[in-house]
């Protein structure tokens, strides 16, 4: 492939692609616009002819002298009017060169990309989050159930919460193993071995509960010592 010939008039290039067509030679048109700020010429288009054939570049060659020599010729002028110019831009010349060869398309396509706006990707939250919400009340169980010298340490989480804790204790994992298998009285006193033996594994399992209770009873002494100060007795 071969570059043989570079306009900026479009009439001209139009005219001449088409006296190509009737004589057979295979070429291809790139445009090409200037987009140097600093330049006289921005903005400007400019056409560049290519010769796919090496056989065919004396003769088209030949057909250019003749054509620039005239360009308003009868033989050249008519043939602006059969077929409208198609600028090829996509392609560089050689890709179309080797397109042409091994008939076959070159070019891949790009994967379609699914775009979401900024609605519906709040739709999806609100409605998981909703969900969550509903799997949350039906399967919550109640701390009606549980006897009350036993509400304080039982951890009443539903299966979705319990799931979704990533630092959910194992000594809680035990307490509900042994709460699904003998029931709540069993942690008030197991009768079954087993029961016994899971029970002092939760006893014996360690469990970080964090800072917490240290602020409170901090909180509660510092503040207590303040309000009800120690008064001697003598």
């Amino acid at each position: 492939m071969r570059l043989i010939w570079t306009c900026e008039n479009v009439d001209l290039v139009r005219a001449f692609c088409q006296y190509l067509t009737t004589k057979s030679i295979t070429f291809s048109v790139e445009e090409e616009v200037d987009t140097n700020w600093g330049s006289d010429h921005y903005g400007n288009k400019k056409f560049s002819l290519w010769i796919a054939d090496e056989d065919q570049v004396d003769k088209a060659m030949e057909y250019l002298s003749t054509f620039l020599e005239s360009p308003s010729s009868p033989e050249f002028a008519l043939q602006s009017l059969r077929r409208p110019l198609q600028v090829l831009t996509e392609q560089s010349p050689a890709t179309r060169y080797l397109e042409d060869k091994l008939h076959h398309n070159l070019q891949t396509k790009e994967p379609k990309l699914t775009t979401f706006s900024a609605s519906s990707i709040t739709t999806y939250i609100l409605i998981m989050c909703s969900v969550v919400f509903f799997l949350e009340f039906w399967n919550s169980q109640g701390r009606e159930k549980i006897p009350s010298e036993l509400q304080p340490s039982i951890l009443t989480y539903s299966p979705v919460t319990k799931a979704l804790l990533f630092d959910y204790p194992h000594s809680y994992e035990l307490l509900d193993k042994i709460i699904a298998s003998y029931g709540y009285e069993a942690l008030i006193k197991p009768k079954e071995p087993a029961a016994r033996f899971l029970y002092t594994e939760f006893r014996k399992t360690p469990i970080w509960h964090g800072y917490y209770p240290y602020i409170d009873a901090w909180t509660k002494n510092h503040f207590t010592n303040q309000i009800v100060p120690t008064i001697p007795l003598s």
